[in-house]
C-alpha cells in the first residue's frame, strides 16, 4: 500500500532536481548574455602564493603571471598561467587554483638537487633535469658526466656505486663515461679510479676490498683497474710521461696487459 507514495515521492524529487537544472542553466544565459562571467568581470585581484620560497621568489612569480591576469575570473587562461610558471628555475610542478570572486592562489614545489649533470645542469631527487640559473656551485653534490643517451645507465651505477663507497668510508664525488664507454671514478680528496670499459662492477668491487690496506699507506691520486690480474698505482708527488707512471706497485707477481 505504501508503494505508490514512495513512487510520488521520488517523482517529486526528480522534478525538483530538474528545476535546479534548468534554473541553473538559466542563470548561466543571463549573466552571459550580461556579460558578467566574461570578459573583464572580476578582475584578479590577489595573487596568493604558496611554497617554500627558497629558489623561486614571490616576485619571479608574480612576474610571470602579471601580463597574463587582464582576464576576468572565469575568462582565465588556467592551463597556459600554469604552463607559464612551471617554465621556471627550480619550480617543480606548480599547481594553480582560482577562489570566488577575486583571488589566484599558487602552490609551488620546487626542485631538490642531488646531483650535477655535466657543467650547468642539475638532477632533481625526481630524477629531473633543470638549468641552474646560479653562478656559484652549490657545495655538497656530486657531478655526473656522459652522453645524454646513456644518462639512466649513469644514475643508476652512481645510486649503487655510492653506496658501496660509503661503506668503505669513501664519498663519491664525481661519475664520468666517455664516449668510448670508458668509466671514470672520483671520490673525495680527489682519489680517481679508472674503471675502464669492461667488467666495472667487479673492478670496482676488487678496489674496494683491497682500499682499507691502500688507504693505511701513502694515500695513491690514481688507481688504474684496468688490468686483469693487478692495478696501478699513483701518488701526488709521482711523474708520468705520456700519461703512464714511472713508478708502477703491483698488486701480484704478474700484471696483466690487457686494459679494456
Amino acid at each position: 500500500m505504501t508503494q505508490p507514495a514512495a513512487t510520488s515521492e521520488s517523482r517529486v524529487h526528480g522534478l525538483l532536481w530538474w528545476c535546479i537544472v534548468l534554473i541553473s542553466l538559466g542563470l548561466l544565459v543571463t549573466w552571459l548574455g550580461l556579460g558578467w562571467i566574461a570578459g573583464d568581470r572580476w578582475p584578479i585581484q590577489w595573487v596568493v602564493i604558496n611554497g617554500p620560497g627558497e629558489r623561486v621568489s614571490d616576485d619571479q612569480v608574480r612576474g610571470r603571471l602579471l601580463d597574463q591576469l587582464n582576464g576576468g575570473f572565469f575568462a582565465l587562461d588556467m592551463a597556459a598561467l600554469t604552463a607559464s610558471v612551471n617554465e621556471l628555475n627550480w619550480v617543480a610542478n606548480a599547481e594553480l587554483r582560482r577562489e570566488w570572486p577575486d583571488t589566484l592562489h599558487v602552490t609551488i614545489q620546487e626542485h631538490h638537487p642531488v646531483a650535477y649533470w655535466g657543467e650547468h645542469q642539475l638532477l632533481s631527487d625526481r630524477g629531473q633535469l633543470f638549468a641552474d640559473a646560479g653562478n656559484t656551485r652549490i657545495q655538497g653534490l656530486p657531478t655526473l658526466n656522459g652522453p645524454d643517451e646513456q644518462r639512466e645507465r649513469v644514475i643508476r651505477n652512481w645510486l649503487d656505486w655510492r653506496q658501496k663507497a660509503a661503506a668503505r668510508g669513501l664519498r663519491l664525488t664525481e661519475l664520468s663515461l666517455s664516449a668510448r664507454g670508458s668509466w671514470q671514478v672520483v671520490f673525495d680528496e680527489n682519489l680517481q679510479v679508472e674503471l675502464g670499459r669492461e667488467h666495472q662492477q667487479q673492478r670496482l668491487d676488487r678496489m674496494l676490498q683491497v682500499w682499507p690496506e691502500l688507504a693505511s699507506g701513502d694515500r695513491p691520486s690514481i688507481i688504474d683497474m684496468r688490468y686483469s690480474n693487478g692495478l696501478v698505482l699513483v701518488n701526488e708527488t709521482e711523474q708520468t710521461v705520456a700519461g703512464s707512471p714511472l713508478a708502477v706497485e703491483q698488486t701480484t707477481a704478474q700484471l696483466a696487459v690487457d686494459r679494456g
